[in-house]
């Protein structure tokens, strides 16, 4: 089965920002005596990026874009259970990324445009 893609009647760039965290990749191991021993936890750094976008509602479900996100999470992702390529917000360059289902997608109306919140990580 191909991966899915970000599908083209969402917007392809964060359009209110978006933040990147870098997780804690450092195993302290306390000495007897002297500082502690710190080495890599994995070559494996997965970054988190946390992203907001305007969805436009529209009449049409073909153009609504909070019916395209509904649709691309629950069936084509199921869920966020299946990873997706989309394009790095850092240097637009393709990557793969996986929804963190422990941050639940969040949308939030502001008059016509929902705001969609989520928590992604890179996965390769």
């Amino acid at each position: 089965m191909a991966t899915p893609v970000w599908p083209a009647g969402l917007p392809e760039s964060p359009l209110k920002g978006y933040r990147v965290r870098w997780p804690d990749q450092v195993l302290r191991s306390q000495m007897d005596s002297g500082r502690s021993k710190r080495r890599r936890r994995s070559r494996y750094e997965p970054r988190v990026f946390e992203i907001t976008l305007d969805l436009k509602a529209h009449p049409d479900p073909a153009q609504d874009q909070l019916a395209i996100w509904r649709a691309f999470f629950e069936d084509t992702l199921a869920y966020g259970a299946l990873a997706f390529d989309w394009i790095d917000p850092d240097d637009g360059a393709a990557l793969r990324f996986q929804i963190r289902t422990d941050r639940e997608p969040r949308t939030t109306r502001q008059g016509s445009v929902h705001l969609l919140q989520l928590t992604l990580e890179a996965v390769s």
